[in-house]
């Protein structure tokens, strides 16, 4: 449920334009819907006009018809009603009541300043009377001094067992019957109802705040015999509190032949705080009220906080208002992504140290041909050796270096030598199976020439007969 910022008629925000005059407590004993908001009324006998501004999306004008349509020949006052220039639906009424909605305007922009304004046609000086007006605020609109009312039920409020909903609110018969509220403000005032189809015999309920001194309150429904229900009844208001945070417990005394207690809405008068002053007055009213109170302005339209004229025709729906958890879900989603960030370069960590450990520890790497084996090749093996063979004391070398783990440069001279031959003609031969030298016996003692394509010939001087 929203909470709305009632703006008395006594605002010094309210501009005025005519002959008003101010009134306190004149109508507080008109019909059954209670005394003025603060028993205070503006009234005016002839045509004015007033406006206020406001950042809201939703407003409403309330005040009080001194007489019915039936109580003369005369004519009562008439009003028009205006949102930023543009008029809107007024309510009509033929009853003498107080706490009427005159006119009220839903769906306005958020965020956005807006100006209401009423022009009040009188005659026959009959008294149009004008008592608050109450909008919900939009969330940037700030809260210290406000006077806020606050619909039930509240996610603030914490109703024990016994409480069951009868319009316009919630009551209870049960003995020892407990409701908590926690509020941010200076005062809170408590508004019951006393209907005539629940006992109305006398009986008390007791308040405390913050753990403190518990208060007596009476409860008596008699008033409501003549009239049917008796709507908006004050039935505690607390004394000043330090501006802050505060708990307030509330026991049922009765049972089910005395009065039931009742509740429809509670007034709290904001007031600003400094930390100090603000600190929770106990553990169990700072686990919910951190984040909230401040922040839970910003809703769609609902009942309006006071009791309306059964005849009156209005719009309300409801809406169900959680705490923001922003924080808690901010933490959480933070902590997620760390965990997931670390696994993720967990995992390349391991990954490279794996691929690193394959490459420079002999794992076998795909495509790569042995370039030597411990024995030479034969010469008539390589058809393309770009200037001849690979002595057996290289190849030798190169098998070493590979069964000990070369460097890295090794391993690329290496490659780049396998290279060269992956394009060569391979020409089995059967009968090339000795690695041993050449022997080549000389038969006379002329000049020797050059064995180029022939590898590793030993050459032995001529033999030479007595003959």
């Amino acid at each position: 449920m929203p909470r709305w910022i009632l703006v008395d008629d006594t605002d010094p925000g309210i501009t005025y334009t005519g002959p008003w005059t101010a009134d306190h407590g004149s109508q507080d004993n008109l019909g059954n819907f209670g005394v003025p908001l603060l028993s205070t009324l503006h009234g005016v006998t002839s045509d004015a006009s007033f406006s206020y501004s406001f950042k809201g999306t939703r407003a409403l004008i309330t005040g009080t018809m001194q007489y019915t349509s039936s109580s003369g020949p005369v004519t009562n006052p008439s009003w028009e009603c205006f949102v930023d220039g543009v008029s809107f639906q007024v309510h009509n009424y033929s009853i003498a009541e107080n706490r009427l909605i005159f006119c009220e305007k839903d769906d306005l922009a958020d965020g956005v300043t807006h100006n209401i304004t009423l022009i009040a046609h009188v005659s026959n000086q009959r008294t149009f009377w004008f008592d608050y007006i109450q909008y919900v605020p939009s969330s940037s609109v700030p809260l210290d001094q406000a006077l806020l009312s606050v619909d039930v039920p509240d996610p603030q409020m914490q109703f024990g067992p016994g409480w069951s909903q009868i319009a316009p609110g919630y009551t209870t018969s049960t003995k020892g019957s407990t409701f908590k509220f926690s509020f941010i403000g200076v005062s809170l005032t408590w508004l019951g109802y006393y209907n005539n189809q629940l006992p109305f015999a006398a009986t008390t309920a007791s308040y405390s705040i913050d753990g403190g001194n518990r208060t007596e309150i009476s409860l008596n429904g008699v008033s409501s015999t003549p009239t049917g229900v008796q709507y908006n009844q004050i039935f505690f208001q607390t004394p000043k509190l330090l501006a802050g945070l505060h708990t307030l417990e509330v026991i049922y005394n009765g049972d089910s032949q005395t009065t039931p207690l009742s509740l429809s809405v509670v007034f709290i008068q904001n007031g600003t705080c400094s930390t100090a002053s603000c600190t929770t007055p106990s553990a169990s009213s700072s686990a919910t009220l951190s984040a909230t109170l401040s922040a839970t302005l910003s809703a769609t339209s609902s009942t309006p906080s006071f009791t309306e004229a059964r005849h009156h025709s209005k719009h309300s729906s409801k809406m169900k208002h959680s705490l923001k958890i922003g924080p808690i879900v901010g933490g959480i989603i933070g902590s997620l992504i760390f965990t997931i960030a670390c696994a993720f370069l967990y995992t390349i960590y391991r990954r490279r140290r794996w691929l690193l450990r394959s490459k420079y520890e002999g794992s076998p790497q795909p495509d790569l041909m042995e370039p030597f084996s411990e024995t030479a090749t034969p010469p008539s093996m390589l058809s393309h050796s770009m200037g001849g063979g690979m002595s057996s004391k290289k190849s030798r070398e190169m098998a070493q270096l590979e069964r000990h783990g070369h460097s890295a440069s090794v391993a690329t001279a290496s490659s780049h030598t396998a290279s060269r031959f992956s394009d060569a003609t391979v020409t089995p031969t059967t009968n090339a199976t000795s690695s041993g030298p050449r022997v080549a016996r000389d038969e006379d003692s002329g000049v020797r020439l050059a064995h180029s394509n022939e590898c590793d010939v030993e050459t032995l001087p001529p033999e030479y007969s007595c003959d």
